[in-house]
């Protein structure tokens, strides 16, 4: 695990490489204060938002015409803390969409009982795996989206920060 602000560091280079490959194809939204000092020493597994992004602009993004946009919001309740990476990007067909999602919740055995061809939900289901490992069944990664309008994934981790 790291801080909020180590793994914001890694997805920011992330955007930078992107940037040089994609041009201006698309923005990135921040909504969350960085000056809040809690929410940048709250713990999260490392690479949990890098390879999220990454989908999104590699199956969001990058099929959409025109500019796309992708935000990441973070925000905590009284004992969790909340991460939404959305993007407007071509979202994912409704029996895709579920698939994905069965994906996650199968985790390993997914992996194992299907072939190479699909096995493409490999980061995300490796994220929901190990947020689960270290946090519990309660926390993990969720994914909706809307065909034609984009998707949103969201990361639930418990509040607890780096001393």
């Amino acid at each position: 695990v790291c801080t909020m602000e180590d793994e914001l560091e890694n997805t920011e280079s992330y955007f930078v490489v992107q940037r040089y490959r994609y041009g201006d194809r698309f923005d990135v939204h921040y909504l969350f204060d960085r000056d809040d000092k809690k929410i940048m020493r709250c713990l999260i597994p490392k690479l949990s938002i890098q390879p999220i992004v990454e989908n999104s602009i590699h199956h969001g993004l990058e099929e959409k015409l025109g500019r796309g946009t992708i935000t990441i919001r973070i925000y905590a309740t009284q004992n969790r803390l909340i991460v939404r990476i959305s993007d407007d990007g071509v979202g994912i067909e409704p029996s895709r969409l579920k698939a994905l999602t069965e994906s996650i919740e199968q985790g390993l055995e997914y992996i194992v009982s299907n072939s190479a061809d699909e096995k493409a939900h490999v980061a995300l289901i490796n994220i929901n795996q190990r947020i689960k490992l270290y946090f519990g069944e309660e926390y993990g990664l969720s994914v909706s989206s809307v065909f034609g309008e984009g998707t949103v994934m969201q990361l639930t981790l418990p509040l607890q920060y780096k001393e």
